[in-house]
């Protein structure tokens, strides 16, 4: 009896062991089941070398800056970086570079800019050396000012320069009280441009355009361009509506615009 007893007490103790651990799964073997794709995202050139460029020359302050521009049908590349040099309360002290590379050539610029803004008037100053390929260096002074929305103006003097014509500029303005009027003047060591755009409305504008050539071989000629805007998501009635203008504001830590 006691031999029993034993036997049972085993086969109890093994039974309750393999009822603990073995237990019944079910597992799907149909061969004609998808496997999971992941996503496809899209790269994005631009950001990425830009987020290069201010990891290699930005700092941490919120006013260093980069932008990239990369133009794979003609071949050719450009970069621009401002950095901070100096912060006071009303002036800021700032270096600018810029590089644009083709397949056969090259243009290298280097500056440094002084911007002192007080209320509604910003003014600056700039000096610039240039290096372009197969080409005698350039330098240049240079001075810009600014008045809330209403006008911007920008100059340089080039020197040397190898074209008769080396001081550059360019002024946009906006009267006040007939702000659906732009007027733009700018010159450089070709032309002289003068350029009158009308906007009424935010969907429609006329721009009349007039170009002085300073060379005998290229004629002056009037370019007359109609522009329309419209939002087909939304009803073209509530677009119909007038146009405040107003220049696009000069920022302090704005890129150092010139006419080259």
């Amino acid at each position: 009896m006691r031999n029993i007893f034993y036997l049972f007490f085993i086969f109890a103790f093994l039974n309750a062991e393999q009822s603990k651990y073995s237990t019944w799964r079910h597992f799907n073997s149909n061969p004609t089941k998808e496997i999971p794709k992941t996503q496809e995202q899209e790269f994005d050139f631009k950001k990425s070398l830009n987020d290069i460029i201010a990891n290699t020359f930005e700092n941490n302050n919120g006013i260093d800056q980069s932008d990239s521009n990369v133009d794979l049908a003609n071949e050719n590349i450009q970069l621009k970086n401002l950095k901070s040099l100096y912060e006071g309360e009303n002036n800021s002290l700032l270096f600018q570079r810029e590089l644009f590379l083709t397949q056969n050539s090259y243009n290298y610029s280097a500056a440094l800019v002084h911007r002192y803004e007080k209320d509604n008037i910003l003014f600056g100053v700039n000096s610039f050396f240039d290096k372009q390929s197969e080409q005698k260096d350039d330098k240049s002074f240079g001075a810009e000012l600014a008045y809330t929305h209403f006008m911007k103006a920008y100059s340089n003097y080039y020197m040397p320069s190898l074209a008769k014509n080396n001081l550059h500029f360019g002024v946009s303005f906006i009267i006040p009280a007939y702000n659906a009027f732009t007027f733009d003047v700018s010159k450089d060591s070709d032309k002289v441009s003068y350029k009158t755009s009308y906007s009424p409305y935010s969907v429609l504008s006329f721009d009349v355009m007039h170009r002085d050539y300073t060379t005998n071989e290229t004629l002056n000629d009037t370019l007359v361009q109609i522009g329309f805007s419209f939002n087909f998501n939304e009803s073209f009635f509530k677009q119909l509506k007038k146009k405040e203008n107003a220049l696009e504001e000069v920022n302090r830590y704005d890129f150092l615009q010139r006419v080259r």
